[in-house]
């Protein structure tokens, strides 16, 4: 019985220092210095409210790397909390595992710099820290540039994200060159402001699926593809709509790869710029307006420059009245060869150089309405006029831009062979010039008055120096002196006058309405530019401005003299005239809203 009971105690004691001994094992490897110098832990990374331990950073030397789970201090055990750039610009690591259970405060910048990280294993790694305010010293993280120019990653699967208080992913895979697959299935983005740059950079990637991305927070989405030259397909889903966003700059720009995109599911309504928004979209063929609302638009400048393989653009009924810039939009559009913009509202448009730049098949356009800035054509054809849309010229006038019109009308382009085949038998005709002499300032601009039986005329000046003008005949004094604008009907038929630039302005003297009232319709917007006289009509003119008596029943759209009508009744519309001299000159137009 003795040497049992001795047996069962020794056994006892044996089971207890076995215990002991691993416990203490454990303990020592919580605290061992390898760990410490390895992630650089101090005192105030511990966090006893929550039992977190954060690593901030990594200064270890080994290739592949292990992140544990938990850490023990003084025999209290601590979750491992990842916080911010713990990889930053780190050129050894290839390889990273995270131990199951460790947790993530921010992914910032994670692993940017990681140039030879090529496989990294989350094991469920819980992100549901990220973005919120854990202690006093631990504020939102995000995750803004987690992946950042880790150009040897080649697939990565970031389904296990939770996202849910997050409030960025900008530049998140940026420069991931080697990337060819990325899982970001059911990751929650509906607080998301930040997408910019997002896949800028990744130009191994064939295919991107956001369907379950939802954007109804996303204000943010410049250059979010910007670059994925091997891009073929991108797949939004219902709730990628993108209400918030106002910059879609260069979303698209680089892909040189992608063919068509679905953005059906986009609510534009807030957007102001589609600047280079498919820059050098080498592949893309045909482009839709028509699921678009373009009404807060105001910059298209570049939209579709480098498009070599654009051939169908659909305009449909896109409301285009804020738009003031078209700079680039059709730059070369190698296999555009038709183009319909009759719908294309370009009341506001001040800068449309170089749209059609480098475009050399363009033979058939329709010009905007509302048009009054500047659009020249740059390929090898003599354009000329076709309103008749029989694709003959009307006459034998050539252009080398468009006409200043409210309506749109059809130019085509033909060499000078087809043109010969073409050209109508030339009829009598005859112009006059409303004033056979005309006096402006040097710096002044007016429009040349005329009566003429022709469709068409063309303008030119005997010296560029002294004054220029526009196809549309619009004058322009450059230097004192004398010179002479000769214009020429599409029958050959001709008018002159003579030009005295002047270098002292000339003061305005009044204004006077040209109509007693306008009667306008609720929601029709109306022009009323040319609804007044200035006397004399060669006034040295600085500015003019307009506004009503009351905006509730009709407004002014913002820096235009465009009427909006809002609601039933009448007020007046102020015009101020403004000259060089300091003169001003007002008048009224009344204004009836039905």
């Amino acid at each position: 019985m003795d040497s049992t009971r001795k047996l069962i105690r020794n056994f006892i004691f044996c089971f207890c220092f076995l215990c002991l001994f691993c416990v203490n094992k454990q303990i020592a490897k919580a605290q061992d210095t390898t760990w410490q110098n390895e992630y650089s832990v101090t005192d105030q990374d511990y966090d006893d409210t929550n039992h977190y331990l954060y690593i901030r950073r990594y200064t270890g030397n080994d290739s592949v790397v292990s992140v544990p789970s938990k850490a023990i201090k003084e025999n209290v055990e601590y979750t491992t909390v990842i916080y911010f750039n713990v990889f930053e610009n780190n050129e050894n690591i290839t390889k990273v595992t995270f131990a199951s259970g460790c947790k993530a405060a921010s992914m910032n910048n994670l692993f940017q710099g990681c140039t030879n990280l090529t496989s990294v294993t989350f094991n469920d790694l819980d992100t549901s820290l990220v973005g919120r305010n854990v202690t006093e010293t631990v504020g939102s993280g995000n995750f803004r540039g987690t992946f950042f120019g880790c150009e040897n990653l080649k697939t990565l699967d970031l389904s296990f994200i939770d996202a849910t208080h997050a409030t960025s992913m900008q530049a998140m895979l940026n420069g991931c060159t080697s990337l060819e697959s990325v899982n970001l299935s059911g990751i929650n983005t509906s607080n998301i402001k930040e997408m910019g740059s997002m896949f800028w950079g990744c130009d191994s990637l064939k295919s991107v699926d956001l369907s379950s991305f939802d954007t109804s927070n996303c204000e943010e989405m410049k250059y979010m593809f910007n670059r994925c030259s091997s891009l073929e397909k991108i797949t939004f889903g219902q709730n990628f709509r993108a209400q918030k966003v106002k910059d879609f700059t260069a979303m698209f720009s680089g892909c040189t790869s992608l063919a068509s995109v679905n953005l059906s599911t986009f609510d534009t309504s807030n957007a102001t710029s589609f600047c280079n928004m498919f820059y050098s979209c080498h592949s893309l063929t045909s482009f839709d307006f028509s699921p678009l609302n373009t009404a807060k638009v105001n910059n298209m400048s570049g939209m579709f420059y480098d498009c070599t393989s654009l051939a169908t653009v659909t305009i449909g009924n896109v409301d285009t009245a804020n738009v003031t810039n078209v700079e680039n939009m059709f730059r070369k559009c190698n296999s555009l060869k038709t183009l319909d913009l009759s719908n294309f509202n370009a009341a506001n448009i001040t800068n449309a150089s170089y749209i059609f730049y480098e475009t050399p098949n363009l033979t058939t356009i329709d010009s905007p309405k509302n048009l009054y800035t500047q659009i020249v054509f740059y390929a090898n054809y003599k354009y000329y006029l076709d309103d008749n849309k029989d694709g003959a010229p009307d006459s034998d006038t050539t252009y080398t831009e468009m006409m200043a019109s409210g309506t749109s009308h059809r130019y085509i382009g033909m060499t000078e062979d087809q043109a010969k085949e073409s050209l109508p038998t030339s009829v009598s005709q005859s112009i006059t010039l409303v004033h056979k002499k005309i006096k402006i300032a040097k710096g002044d601009q007016i429009l040349i008055s005329y009566k003429t039986d022709a469709k068409n005329v063309s303008w030119e000046t005997s010296n560029k120096k002294i004054a220029t003008v526009t196809q549309s005949g619009l004058l322009k004094g450059k230097a004192k002196g004398k010179c002479t604008i000769t214009v020429t009907t599409d029958g050959g038929a001709k008018a002159t006058c003579e030009v005295t630039v002047q270098s002292n302005p000339i003061k305005l003297k009044s204004v006077k309405a040209s109509k007693k009232k306008l009667t306008l319709k609720r929601g029709k917007k109306y022009n009323c530019y040319t609804d007044f006289a200035i006397r004399p009509y060669n006034s040295s003119i600085k500015d003019i401005s307009y506004r009503s008596s009351n905006k509730s029943i009709a407004k002014i759209a913002k820096h235009s003299s465009v009427i909006i009508p809002k609601k039933k009744g009448e007020c007046e519309i102020i015009i101020t005239v403004k000259d060089k001299l300091g003169t001003m000159r007002t008048c009224k137009l009344k204004v009836i809203v039905k």
